[in-house]
């Protein structure tokens, strides 16, 4: 076949609605991100990534390494954000192809949805990953839509899921609630939904197992074959499951669930306002499509649908939080949380399936029926919630360019004072003694609270520092052992010293430069 023949056959197989869904992700994300595509935004751990394989095999995170490669392994904003946003741009036609939308508004609305949601701000924060995390969502979802679409299809998704896990564990809380949100539809608005969830059921269980087991398999050869173990961060070295720690994972699944959407209540905003009115529009939703389902489908309650249904949704808190089964030692942050898109999609996929329902002849009529108060509820109320997140999204962005103006002007008074000292020409590492009072806050609470963001400086220490030095301001200084911090910060003389910035903050022991913050 010839790239010409390759392109028309692409050309003919998809649709203008999913090309329009593309390109509106696509354009719509470049408008809500432009600023952080376009400026060098640094954070605690990129400090250490301006160029790095991202070999995180220590992590569980094997195949990142091959996925971050397709950008290079530098950290370059606009060309790892351009990617991102193809990538999401593909996951927005996948959503729409999963829960078979129908309207192009609707697909439209998951598009933005998708490119606005707070997880991608939090994301583009680490964007020398960024990109690698983001095509482990499509690969994911690539696998979970051919296991949907065809009978074997799980056996390509298992496969593709195991390497989506390679490059990001937390999004597999995302696939699991997609699934039980495909199972809310079918239940809703399926006359033959037991049964079609019934052949499901089987073929969904060997995408998730035989992909884990791939996943795992594969993640313990190569530590042996590198000779390494998994690391102690964010509990990766305590994954495996326990009975003894479900009681546990359901508590933290529902603080976190209840949190994510009212917290923290000594901060209310505009975000917490819109998710009170989004959770009463999800209440009207479901009662609509009841009510639609026992007159219009089946023609009566039907038990079974309404335990199938009651257990989905009572199953998409523990969904998003699913990895506290797995790591009970596991903190979710906001970079975590692509799972809780799940949530917000549930309106739009009932919408969708209303819309078809609803008489033509009812939109001109003067009779108010209660299936297009609810789609001009959804469409309103996502328009505003679309707005909000792309304000979140930059809120974010313009803190992130504030730490850093604050950070270089801290790191360039610094080695000002490094080159002004005698000793200079001896100097060859640094050490950090005291605390930056600035350097208490991880993440900025908007709400919601943004991974990746700080109140003030994002380094504290001298590792940090020496790698901005040496990457920023042509100082090539190594950071001081253990042992010499040890004791160095119990050294009487210097935390006896005035602190930064006064002038005899700054002292040079053995060939190290003391700061004493």
């Amino acid at each position: 076949m010839l790239p010409s023949e390759l392109l028309k056959f692409l050309h003919d197989k998809v649709s203008k609605k999913h090309i329009l869904i593309f390109l509106t992700a696509f354009f719509s994300g470049l408008f809500i991100h432009l600023f952080r595509l376009t400026n060098t935004l640094l954070i605690w751990d990129s400090v250490f990534n301006f160029h790095d394989s991202q070999n995180t095999i220590h992590l569980g995170r094997w195949f990142l390494t091959i996925a971050c490669g397709i950008s290079s392994y530098y950290d370059l904003q606009w060309l790892n954000g351009f990617l991102c946003l193809i990538y999401l741009s593909i996951v927005s036609v996948l959503l729409v192809k999963i829960f078979d939308i129908h309207s192009t508004l609707i697909g439209i609305i998951v598009a933005l949805l998708t490119v606005s949601f707070p997880t991608v701000a939090s994301t583009f924060a680490y964007m020398y990953t960024a990109d690698g995390y983001l095509f482990g969502l499509v690969l994911m979802l690539v696998g979970l839509y051919l296991t949907l679409k065809y009978k074997r299809g799980f056996v390509p998704g298992f496969i593709l899921l195991a390497f989506g896990l390679g490059c990001y564990q937390a999004y597999l809380g995302f696939v699991i609630t997609l699934i039980l949100l495909l199972f809310i539809k079918l239940l809703l608005f399926d006359l033959d939904a037991l049964k079609r969830i019934a052949s499901l059921i089987p073929r969904f269980a060997l995408f998730g197992i035989l992909g884990l087991l791939t996943y795992g398999i594969i993640n313990k050869v190569l530590l042996y074959i590198e000779r390494i173990e998994l690391s102690e961060y964010n509990g990766i070295s305590d994954m495996g499951f326990s009975l003894s720690n479900i009681p546990t994972a359901i508590t933290n699944c529902i603080i976190d669930f209840i949190y994510f959407f009212f917290g923290p209540l000594s901060k209310f905003s505009l975000y917490q306002a819109l998710n009170y009115i989004f959770w009463l529009v999800v209440i009207y939703m479901l009662i609509i499509s009841l009510k639609h389902l026992y007159s219009d489908i089946i023609g009566g309650i039907s038990v079974v649908r309404t335990i199938g249904l009651l257990i989905c949704l009572l199953l998409m808190p523990v969904g998003c939080g699913v990895i506290y089964f797995i790591s009970p030692s596991v903190r979710y942050y906001m970079m975590m949380h692509e799972s809780y898109l799940s949530i917000y999609l549930i309106p739009l996929v009932l919408c969708d399936k209303l819309v078809v329902s609803i008489d033509k002849s009812d939109f001109y009529s003067s009779r108010i029926d209660s299936r297009l108060i609810s789609c001009w509820a959804v469409f309103v109320l996502n328009v505003f919630l679309i707005a909000n997140f792309s304000i979140i999204s930059n809120i974010a962005y313009n803190q992130l360019e504030a730490s850093n103006q604050s950070t270089f002007a801290l790191v360039n008074r610094m080695v000002d004072r490094i080159e002004m000292l005698p000793q200079y020409d001896q100097i060859d590492s640094i050490c950090i003694v005291g605390h930056m009072d600035n350097y208490d806050v991880i993440e900025k609470s908007i709400p919601p609270a943004m991974s990746g963001l700080r109140d003030g400086y994002f380094i504290d220490n001298e590792k940090h520092f020496a790698a901005i030095m040496s990457d920023r301001f042509g100082l090539s200084l190594t950071t001081c052992n253990p042992a010499e911090h040890e004791v160095y910060s119990e050294d009487s003389q210097i935390l006896s010293s005035p602190v930064w910035p006064d002038v005899n903050s700054v002292s040079v022991r053995n060939s190290t430069v003391i700061f004493h913050f």
